[in-house]
């Protein structure tokens, strides 16, 4: 009892703290930690670094490639006016500012979930008048009412022995992290989007023309044909199939001219602007460059900067920290507590030294009749785990066979633009052979226009062909995940 009686008691508060927090030092952090999922090369269609001499490292690719995967890859197509759309688009689209939201809201919630580590420290102003009773007093004499005036400061801090506060931190921080590749992923959606519509109206505003051109001609003939008759020299069958001609053409004007309406509307809504403006800015296929750089092969560690994968990753990431969050609620936990400040029944002495007041102490926490459920908790987490693991690698499954179909379709993309130009080719000379006879007196200006009609149709057929390419140069950009 001297011993206790010499001993200061804020000594003994001290080493008390030493002594809990040198126990607690050797509390490990519970639940497994994350690793970034090692990136397993693929074969086919695909070549590792190290089958270009660059193993271990995906910042250096061959160089054919490099042009290909740079970032706003949408300026390859070479359209000023493309580039407008797009920029227009990415600066005033409202889903992106609802991604953007997102993003800070998750960021704040991590600023506040980092408030956990550090004490609890809340300041207390206090007035009232009580009288105690006899639940309080018992049998003693009781006391008269009186007032009473406090202030002072509460702190509490939890030692957070198996880092279930850090565990939480580390998972609201792969949530950032997820928000902030939804918002890559939707800028990419939208880039894409507004190209894909863009090289839509493109098409669709040169077809209008060449059908106005075939609808020309086909007038030229139907006229040729009625001086042919009136010469005696044809019967009424081909007038009537001219005429069929004529109409099935003015219907297609018609349908294309509906769709650029329709397409122009959907390419507003993204843009932001309403369609009647939009009526003042073309663009046609010509405006529109093929790119050259593209590859039929690309690096499989290239792919991992997608954002539907790293999306994937970030949530495998918070499924690893929430197996810590519930595993470390299974163990007891530490909670520190202090109040210090005056407390008076006269607000005149509130601020004399007798009216100090102050207490520590410390609480150990454990759960027992609740255990069920936390290991139900956890163990729940750890399922919910596995299946962040399968959906993780689902996605790159799925990732490197949408890129096997846009590299076997530009493959086949360039066939198909290689016969069809040398087609186009041999009917342009047909139709300068034509011109030729006719101006020698050897053909008939039926045949020149007939040679111009079969070439119209030709250039249409290569407009669907340059269409289709260019939308598989979008799905390429859009399969490697670049903005």
């Amino acid at each position: 009892m001297s011993l206790w009686n010499n001993m200061d008691i804020r000594g003994l508060s001290y080493l008390f703290v030493v002594t809990l927090m040198v126990v607690l030092t050797g509390c490990s952090t519970a639940g497994p930690e994350f690793k970034q999922p090692v990136w397993q090369p693929a074969q086919g269609g695909y070549f590792s670094a190290d089958q270009e001499g660059q193993a271990g490292s995906t910042a250096r690719v061959r160089p054919s490639i490099l042009p290909a995967v740079q970032h706003e890859w949408w300026t390859q197509f070479g359209s000023r006016q493309l580039n407008q759309w797009v920029a227009q688009a990415l600066a005033h689209n409202h889903h992106l500012d609802e991604a953007i939201e997102h993003v800070r809201a998750a960021q704040a919630l991590l600023k506040a979930e980092g408030g956990d580590q550090l004490p609890r420290v809340d300041a207390e102003l206090a007035a009232g008048r009580s009288r105690y009773g006899a639940e309080f007093l018992g049998p003693l004499p009781k006391p008269p009412a009186f007032n009473y005036f406090a202030l002072g400061l509460n702190i509490q801090y939890d030692l957070d022995l198996k880092g279930g506060i850090k565990r939480a931190l580390e998972q609201q921080g792969a949530q950032v992290a997820t928000e902030q590749q939804r918002l890559a992923a939707a800028q990419l959606d939208l880039a894409g989007s507004v190209v894909r519509l863009s090289i839509r109206l493109a098409q669709l505003g040169d077809t209008r023309h060449d059908l106005v051109l075939m609808k020309s001609l086909i007038r030229k003939k139907k006229s040729m044909l009625e001086q042919a008759k009136e010469a005696g020299g044809i019967a009424d069958h081909p007038l009537d199939q001219i005429q069929e001609d004529e109409q099935d053409i003015a219907i297609q004007i018609a349908k294309v001219q509906m769709q650029m309406d329709q397409t122009r509307a959907d390419l507003a809504v993204l843009l932001g602007e309403a369609p009647s403006l939009l009526k003042r800015q073309t663009i046609s296929l010509a405006d529109l460059h093929i790119p050259l750089t593209l590859p039929l092969s690309v690096p499989s560690m290239l792919l991992e900067q997608r954002p539907d994968i790293q999306i994937a990753s970030d949530q495998l990431h918070a499924a690893t920290a929430a197996v810590g969050i519930a595993e470390a609620r299974l163990y007891p936990s530490v909670v520190l507590t202090a109040q210090m400040g005056p407390q008076a029944t006269d607000p005149a002495h509130l601020f004399e030294m007798a009216s100090n007041s102050w207490g520590f102490g410390a609480s150990l926490i454990e759960p027992i009749l609740n255990r069920a459920r936390l290991k139900g908790a956890h163990q729940a987490a750890q399922y919910q785990l596995k299946a962040s693991w399968d959906a993780y690698h689902q996605t790159v499954i799925e990732s490197f066979a949408q890129v096997s179909r846009v590299l076997a379709a530009i493959q086949h993309d360039h066939i198909e633009q290689k016969e069809r130009t040398q087609q186009d080719s041999l009917i342009l000379a047909e139709v300068e052979r034509q011109k030729k006879a006719y101006l020698a007196g050897g053909g008939t200006s039926l045949d020149v226009l007939q040679a111009n009609l079969k070439s119209v149709q030709e250039h249409a057929w290569l407009l669907d062909d340059r269409t289709e390419y260019l939308h598989d140069c979008v799905d390429f950009y859009m399969a490697m995940g670049i903005l």
